[in-house]
This record gives C-alpha cells, structure tokens and sequence, in this order.
C-alpha cells in the first residue's frame, strides 16, 4: 500500500507539474502575443505620425494632397485585412482630418469669397461668371482629390449662378428682340408714310404725261391743207429778169 500511494502521489505531482507548466507555456504564449500585438499597434501609430509629420514639414501643395491620398489607402486597407483596433482607427482618423483642414480652409475661403448673396436680384452677368468660373475651378480640385465633403456646396452655388445667368441673358435676348420689332415697326411706317406722299405725285405726273401725249397725236393730225397761212408752194414764181439789147454798159 505505500508503494502504491507513494506511486500515486509521485502521478499526481508529475500531473501538476505538467499543467504548472502547461498553464504557464499558455500564459507566457498569451503574454507573448499581447506584446506582440501591442508592439505592432505601436508599429501602425508610428507610421501614421510619421506620414503625418512629413505632411506637416511638406510645402509643396501636390506632394501634400499625395499623402493624403495614401493615408487614406493605409486605412482602407487597414479595414479591409485586420480586425479593427481602434486606437489606430481613431489615429488615422484624426491625423486625416488635420491633413484635410489644411485644404479645407483654403477651400472655405474661396467658397466664402465667391458666395454671393439675393442671387436672383443680382444683374450683372460679367460677376456672376467670375464668380461660377472659380467654383467650378475649385470643384476641379475636389474631384481630383477627393474631397467629398465641400462638392454639394460647391455645385449648388454653381446651379444658382448659372440659372441666374440663363435669366439674364433670356431677359437681354427678348428686350433686343422687343427693339428690333419695334425699330421694324417704325421702318414699316415710315415707309407706308412716304409711299402715300409719292403715289399720288406719281400720279399727277401720270396725268400730265398722258395729256402731254394726247396734245402731241392731235399736232401731228393736223391736216396742213387747211392752213391759210402762206407756203413755198403758194409763192409766185419770179421771171427770170431780161436785159436789153441796146443796154449800155456803164464802167
């Protein structure tokens, strides 16, 4: 029986030996990935701040908005392959939306300078162009950069001015059609007014033609046999006159 026991307590203690062990090998694993993981967050936060400190210190408009546009990819595939921390999520959020602001407030300020107010009172077609050619410049940049946030602003006011605009030049084209359809009226009535005055003095030299004509057939009917008056045939003929014989010449 002690052999028996003492063999039983030496299992026993080998058993617990081995789940000592065994507890600890699982522990010290599960220390072991903790660190790892949090060494790995710590990697991923470091690169954030790392690309956020090259934007900073980064002067260059273009260069700038690439490294943003490749911070946003860092995250997307972040998303995409990992089970979401969301220290890091929070820190790639953050660090974007400071990147962004940089652009964002250049972007409000042309907004702000270009945002005109009573739109439908406003008359003049030459500001209103300017002001719908810089947004639209601007709308440009934001779609090539992607920044989402200002387009719907941006193409509204866009929308106004040019509905504006279409107004302004409908209301110019029917007031000149107005003047040309009235200048043409006063032309037609002017001419209505001249061709009263002449037609009647056209027709007065009508009259006199025609009685000038009807004198002229009555003279050349005129019947030169009644006339009383002498002609070359009416006339006497003279006799040749003689002189006599015994005429004497005289020098």
């Amino acid at each position: 029986m002690k052999k028996s026991t003492k063999k039983v307590v030496i299992i026993i203690c080998c058993v617990l030996a081995v789940a000592l062990i065994a507890g600890g090998t699982v522990v010290g694993v599960n220390v072991y990935n903790k660190n790892l993981k949090e060494q790995q967050i710590e990697q991923i936060l470091s690169d954030i701040k790392g690309k956020y400190d090259t934007f900073v210190n980064e002067s260059d408009r273009d260069k700038r908005i690439i490294i943003i546009k490749n911070l946003e990819n860092d995250l997307t595939d972040y998303l995409k392959n990992n089970e979401p921390v969301e220290k890091i999520k929070e820190e790639y959020q953050s660090d974007l939306e400071q990147m962004k602001s940089y652009f964002v407030t250049y972007y409000e300020k042309v907004i702000s300078d270009n945002t005109l107010n009573e739109v439908e009172k406003i008359t003049d077609k030459t500001k209103l162009k300017a002001c719908k050619d810089k947004l639209t410049t601007l709308l440009d940049k934001l779609n090539s950069e992607k920044f989402e946030e200002l387009k719907t602003k941006i193409q509204d006011l866009i929308d106004k001015y040019s509905a504006r605009i279409d107004a302004i030049e409908q209301a110019e084209k029917e007031a000149k059609d107005k003047l040309e359809q009235e200048a043409q009226t006063i032309i037609d009535e002017d001419k209505e007014k001249i061709e009263e005055v002449i037609e009647p003095e056209n027709n007065s030299y009508t009259e006199e033609s025609n009685t000038a004509a009807e004198s002229t057939d009555t003279d050349s009917n005129y019947d030169s046999s009644d006339d009383d008056s002498d002609t070359p045939n009416d006339l006497v003929p003279i006799t040749p006159f003689e002189i006599p014989d015994d005429y004497i010449y005289t020098y």
